[in-house]
C-alpha cells in the first residue's frame, strides 16, 4: 500500500485532453506506465516511499466526444526532480486507445502558502496581546509595521491607503508593494495603478483632485510618468532617489522624496542612466560600458553564480527566475515564460534560459518597465539591446 506523501513540498499542477472518451483509472495507469525508465526512480515506488503523494485527477466528459481534466501531483522531491518528473508527464501522447496531450501549467510551492497562513495568524494573535514585555525592540518594531500594513484596502480594484477615498490630496504609486511602503511612513491616502494600464475607474476618481504622481528613480519610473500624465491632471511629480524603487524606501527616505515635489515631469535627464547602468554592473561584477546597442563579448570579467545556474540549466531548455539576491525564485520551461513573468513581476532581477534569446522573450521581459539581466545560451541575430534590459550569452559573462 502506497505511503501518504507527508511534509508536501511541491505540487505539478497539469491539465490533458483525450480525443475519446475514458475514466480517471485510465490516466493513472498511463500515467504510471509511460513515465516508467523515463526517471531514475518510477512513481509507484516514490509513492511507496512517501515522495510522490496520491495523483488526483478530475475528469469531464464533452459533448463532442472527447475528454478533459487536471491533474494534480504533491512531491517531497527536490526542485530538480520534482520539474523532470513533470517534463515526464507532458511525454504522454496516449490514454489507453485515445490520443492525448497533457501540459503543465505551474509546479507551485505549497510551502509558501502555509507560511502566509502562518504569518496571518501569528500577526492575529500578537496584535490582541496586551503585553509588552519582549525584549527584541526590532522585533515589536517590525511587528507595529506589519499592523500598519494591514490598513491598506481595496479600492476601485486597487491597492489603496484608508484615507483615499475622503482626500482631495491623493498620491498615485505604481504598485501595491509602493502603497505598504508610505503606509509604513504613515502616509495613508495614495492608491497604486498595478498595470500599465490604468483602470478608467482611477481615471475618473483622480479628476479634480490634488495628484502627486511618486515613481521609482529609474527610468521604468520615467515611463509610468510620462504614460500617466497623459490620462491625469498631475498637480505635483516626486520620484525616489536615482536608482531605488518606492517600495524599498524607509519612511525617512519616502517623506524626504514627498518633500522634494515639484510640478514638472520628470525626464530622462533627471533620471540617471548611468546609475542604473552602474547598479547593474555592480550587481554581474561586469565593469565594461556599453560600447553599441549590441552588447559585445565581456571576457575579462565573468560571475560564478549566473555560470554555474547556466550548467545546471544546460540541456533542460528551461528557464531560471532569479532575485535581487542572484536566488533562484522558479525554474520554469520555456513555453511558460509569459505566466512566470506574470506571477513573479517586478521581483525579477535576471532571467537564465538554456537556448536563444529571441525577441519574442525580449518582449515580454520589457512588459515589465524595470532593468533586467537576461542571459541566453546564444542571442538571435536579429536581436538589438533594449533600454532596460542588459543581454548577454554565457560567453559573455
Amino acid at each position: 500500500m502506497a505511503k501518504i506523501a507527508t511534509n508536501t513540498k511541491y505540487m505539478i499542477e497539469a491539465s490533458i485532453e483525450i480525443k475519446g472518451i475514458i475514466e480517471e483509472k485510465d490516466i493513472a495507469g498511463a500515467i504510471f506506465g509511460q513515465t516508467e525508465g523515463l526517471v531514475e526512480t518510477n512513481l509507484r515506488e516514490l509513492q511507496n516511499q512517501g515522495k510522490v503523494g496520491r495523483i488526483e485527477i478530475e475528469l469531464k466528459k464533452q459533448d463532442n466526444g472527447t475528454s478533459r481534466g487536471a491533474i494534480n501531483i504533491p512531491t517531497n522531491l527536490t526542485q530538480e526532480e520534482t520539474a523532470i518528473i513533470a517534463a515526464s508527464i507532458e511525454t504522454i501522447e496516449k490514454v489507453g486507445p485515445c490520443e492525448a496531450k497533457v501540459h503543465i501549467s505551474a509546479i507551485t510551492d505549497v510551502r509558501i502558502e502555509k507560511q502566509q497562513i502562518i504569518k496571518s495568524r501569528a500577526l492575529d494573535l500578537l496584535s490582541k496581546m496586551r503585553s509588552e514585555s519582549l525584549n527584541t525592540r526590532e522585533f515589536i518594531q517590525d511587528i507595529k509595521d506589519e499592523i500598519k500594513v494591514q490598513k491598506a484596502v481595496k479600492f476601485l480594484g486597487t491597492t489603496a491607503g484608508p484615507d483615499v477615498e475622503k482626500n482631495k490630496d491623493i498620491i498615485i504609486v505604481e504598485g501595491r508593494a509602493d502603497v505598504l511602503a508610505l503606509l509604513r511612513a504613515g502616509v495613508n491616502n495614495s492608491i497604486a495603478i498595478e498595470g500599465s494600464k490604468i483602470k478608467q475607474e482611477v481615471i475618473d476618481f483622480a479628476d479634480g483632485k490634488n495628484i502627486t504622481l511618486f515613481v521609482d528613480g529609474d527610468k521604468g519610473g520615467e515611463i509610468i510618468a510620462r504614460t500617466i500624465s497623459q490620462k491625469i491632471k498631475i498637480s505635483f511629480f516626486a520620484k525616489a532617489p536615482d536608482g531605488k524603487e518606492v517600495e524599498e524606501l524607509s519612511p525617512k527616505d519616502i517623506l524626504l522624496s514627498l518633500q522634494k515635489k515639484h510640478g514638472h515631469r520628470p525626464e530622462a535627464s533627471v533620471f540617471d542612466k548611468q546609475h542604473s547602468l552602474k547598479k547593474y554592473n555592480n550587481n554581474l561584477n561586469l565593469r565594461s560600458a556599453f560600447k553599441s546597442k549590441i552588447v559585445g563579448p565581456v571576457k575579462s570579467n565573468t560571475n560564478p553564480i549566473l555560470k554555474k545556474y547556466l550548467q545546471e540549466l544546460a540541456g533542460t531548455q528551461a528557464i531560471y527566475l532569479l532575485d535581487y539576491r542572484n536566488a533562484v525564485m522558479a525554474r520554469v520551461p520555456q513555453t511558460d515564460i509569459n505566466e512566470a513573468v506574470s506571477h513573479f513581476g517586478k521581483k525579477i532581477n535576471s532571467v537564465l534560459i538554456d537556448g536563444k534569446i529571441t525577441p519574442k522573450i525580449v518582449k515580454i521581459l520589457q512588459g515589465l518597465e524595470k532593468n533586467i539581466i537576461l542571459v541566453g545560451t546564444e542571442k538571435a541575430s536579429n536581436l538589438k539591446q533594449p533600454e532596460n534590459i542588459l543581454i548577454f550569452t554565457e560567453n559573455e559573462i
